[in-house]
């Protein structure tokens, strides 16, 4: 892990920022240095806040510093040194990417911060850890993020690499495609430590991996010495670490601890703050030389001072630069004309005069607030079987009887594998015999005679072949012949002399020798088609045509139909494989067409049915949604154009609320205030205020005009 210096560090009793900045979330905390106990203290911590673009990073960011140091007295000396926590994806070579370089010097400069350094939030991780257990770490660091994941294998305590993954609808399947880039014939750490800004997914991660089979079906190479440990990280912890990274850099500091009067175990659960937008853009832009920010061909180097480390301390690579920062102050010049001065002084009261009043216009009038209720559902449930007829154009709900249509497309493609089967090839071994009558008559033996040498290896002769009779009892009849082996393979390259027996004869009366080492006998194992193979990659294809079939007929629907999964249906209209079962092959290709149907409905048709099935079994004090409708389908049998379709509803009821009532409560009040309220709404799991503007201090109420509150009710998942 390395902290990169943005500026000189500095050994004092001085307070800092620690400002973590992901994909999605920012949280920040204020700390120091306590030199006596040599551990840093982490005074206030903010709960994580969400960003969803560039342009409200900034508010967003303001927000996470303001609720850090609400609690805090008016006399703390808000600080300005920042240490920043950043994705690995952020940092190239050790330099933070210049795309969000430039966001962190636009917070900077309006927000007044001072940057101090930065580290990677992986590294910082595995430091922290390492201090904790005091040993190297060894395990894979997983960040969560909504679109991507990254991916950080530590093999102790030292980084060997790390990677980011595109997020798809399976998270084993990310991490192992993650893990997989780092093959290279070692076992992976049995550990994962995963942590993002979500508390509530991090625990639906854990669990998904902690339940995911790795013992079977992983890539070849990928391979672990027992299932992987699942741990998380809590926003607490992130938050611990970074600071740590950055005051073991600063000062002399072995351990980090929370105190201050917001002081809470370092395990707690940290709610979710979602963002409200309070800052302007300034009036004039700001450079990034204003910022302190100099280009590589101005930033000086400082000679390190006796007080400054020579090297990194507990393995925290040190990298120091020194960027020169001054501010220039305009001269105000006074004029002595005193009748011009009070002029000036009467346009000014006039002028503030009326700022007073459109600052409390704006304040009264301007803010508009979203607040999102959060709460436990009802479900209810239904299931029934209905007819969908593609032949009929008006539904009949009496009768269950949904009208369809059917929606056809052909598609095309290609798919290749590596094929599984192995067959044995070769070739047959070859010689010259001699063959020996003892019996007092000629002996013929046709071509195919078959004879039989060590270890029951069978030849055949090549051609017809007679021998005469015995001359004497000691000299047999003799004749030559050549020989090929029955089958393939090395065993039947026969030495010079080995005897063979012939036929059904004895070897006391008839026999053959070998006239000569037998040769070109071999054998070797190669890769062949199989039925399996053949069958796979029908099904894969099919499958991925399916897939591409159904894309095509979503993309002309109307607004208000849809298509019934599990009536998906395909034939093959031409089809091409590469290789014949038992050909030999390293690989096969199939090319498939398909012509594939779906079947559609109106979704009005089926919002309908389900109303007429679910609304008068729906509970007093709950309301029926359409839109809570949650539909499964299940083809059971088709005659003709009509299908008989099993549907699963399951509907989310929501508590019936009095909206007006619920802004009468909280107009006006400040968001805790507020949250208190909502908390007895029935059913409440939640609530999300977003305010914008929202004005600072005591004025960052909720707006008091009514019309300007949007109330929104949510199921709770």
């Amino acid at each position: 892990m390395s902290f990169i210096k943005f500026g000189p560090g500095k050994k004092d009793q001085e307070h800092y920022w620690t400002l973590i900045i992901e994909e999605g979330w920012v949280q920040s905390a204020v700390w120091k240095i306590n030199e006596a106990e040599e551990e840093s203290e982490v005074v206030a911590i903010s709960s994580p806040v969400r960003w969803e673009n560039n342009e409200n990073l900034i508010d967003t960011v303001d927000t996470s510093l303001s609720a850090t140091i609400q609690n805090l007295s008016e006399e703390f000396p808000e600080p300005s040194k920042t240490v920043f926590g950043v994705p690995s994806s952020w940092v190239n070579d050790g330099q933070i990417i210049s795309d969000h370089l430039e966001k962190i010097r636009r917070i900077c400069s309006k927000l007044s911060l001072e940057p101090t350094g930065f580290v990677v939030l992986s590294e910082a991780i595995a430091f922290f850890i390492k201090n904790r257990e005091e040993s190297p770490l060894n395990a894979v660091v997983i960040g969560l993020a909504a679109q991507q994941l990254e991916l950080s294998v530590f093999k102790l305590g030292k980084l060997s690499g790390s990677t980011k993954v595109a997020r798809s609808v399976s998270l084993f399947d990310d991490v192992v495609e993650g893990l997989s880039r780092f093959v290279d014939g070692s076992v992976l750490p049995s550990r994962f430590l995963i942590y993002n800004g979500k508390e509530g997914e991090i625990d639906e991660a854990k669990e998904a991996l902690t339940s995911a089979e790795w013992s079977t079906g992983l890539p070849r190479g990928l391979k672990f010495v027992h299932s992987p440990k699942v741990e998380t990280v809590s926003v607490n912890d992130k938050v611990l670490a970074v600071s740590l990274a950055g005051s073991s850099e600063i000062g002399k500091v072995k351990s980090v601890v929370i105190t201050g009067e917001n002081e809470e175990r370092v395990d707690d659960k940290i709610a979710v703050t979602d963002v409200v937008n309070n800052i302007g853009e300034p009036e004039e832009e700001i450079s990034a030389k204003d910022l302190g920010f100099v280009s590589d061909e101005e930033s000086l180097v400082e000679k390190p001072t006796s007080e400054e480390p020579s090297q990194a301390r507990h393995g925290i690579s040190s990298k120091l630069s020194t960027i020169k920062k001054s501010f220039s102050f305009p001269k105000f010049k006074v004029n002595t004309d005193k009748s011009w001065a009070k002029r000036t002084l009467l346009v000014g009261f006039l002028i503030f005069v009326l700022a007073i009043v459109g600052l409390g216009a704006a304040w009264w009038f301007l803010p508009k607030a979203t607040v999102t209720i959060f709460v436990s559902p009802r479900t209810l449930q239904e299931k029934d079987v209905v007819a969908v007829d593609v032949d009929v154009a008006v539904s009949d709900f009496d009768a269950k009887l949904v009208a369809g249509r059917l929606e056809k497309v052909k598609v095309e493609g290609s798919k290749t594998k590596p094929t599984s089967g192995t067959k044995t090839i070769g070739d047959k071994a070859k010689g010259v015999i001699r063959l020996r009558n003892g019996t007092p008559t000629d002996v013929n033996f046709i071509a195919g005679t078959v004879l039989e040498g060590p270890n029951n290896l069978k030849f055949s002769l090549d051609e017809s072949v007679s021998v005469s009779a015995a001359i004497s009892p000691t000299t047999p009849g003799t004749a030559s012949a050549p020989l090929t082996a029955d089958n393939i393979g090395p065993e039947y390259n026969l030495a010079k002399d080995e005897t063979l027996k012939v036929s059904n004869y004895p070897k006391s009366e008839i026999d053959a020798i070998a006239d000569s080492d037998f040769s070109g006998g071999s054998s070797r194992e190669v890769s062949s088609v199989s039925q399996s193979d053949v069958d796979e990659l029908r099904a894969s294809l099919t499958d991925e045509l399916e897939d591409e079939a159904r894309e095509k007929i979503t993309n002309v629907l109307t607004v208000d139909e849809v298509y019934i999964e599990g009536t998906t249906l395909s034939a093959e209209t031409d089809s091409n494989v590469s290789n014949k079962v038992g050909d030999e092959a390293g690989n096969i290709e199939l090319s498939l067409e398909l012509e594939v149907s779906v079947l559609i409905v109106r979704r009005s048709d089926l919002d309908s049915l389900a109303s007429r099935l679910l609304e008068n079994e729906t509970p007093q004090g709950f309301l029926f949604r359409k839109e809570q409708v949650d539909k499964v389908f299940k083809l059971e049998s088709q005659s003709g154009g009509t299908y008989k379709i099993a549907i699963d509803f399951e509907a989310n009821l929501l508590p019936d609320l009095d909206i007006d009532e619920i802004k009468n409560k909280i107009s006006g009040k400040y968001p805790e205030v507020a949250s208190d309220y909502l908390q007895t709404v029935p059913g409440f799991k939640k609530a999300e205020i977003r305010i914008n503007p929202r004005f600072p201090g005591k004025f960052g109420t909720l707006p008091k005009v009514k019309s300007n509150i949007s109330i929104e009710i949510s199921a709770s998942k």
